[in-house]
């Protein structure tokens, strides 16, 4: 008998809260139709965690360097 294989996604969110919580619903319900979801953002993002609660199972979250992680920092000077 041949092995079912289960169905993975990767949703990659934009650092933004408008952005993340909505992908972070959507592994919601892709997980309860039995897939697993590796969500993917910014070091800075995941810093911040948006998701206050632990995630559900099927739901692994990854980040990835976007050379913001300690904040956006301010130019002394635009024009050197």
């Amino acid at each position: 008998m041949a092995k079912q294989q289960q169905s993975h996604f990767v949703i990659v969110a934009y650092p933004a809260q408008g952005h993340i919580n909505p992908a972070i619903q959507f592994a919601e319900r892709l997980i309860r139709l039995g897939v697993n979801v590796t969500f993917f953002t910014t070091v800075g993002a995941h810093r911040r965690r948006m998701i206050k609660s632990p995630p559900p199972d099927g739901l692994s979250f990854s980040t990835f360097f976007d050379g913001y992680d300690d904040g956006v920092v301010p130019m002394d000077d635009a024009e050197k």
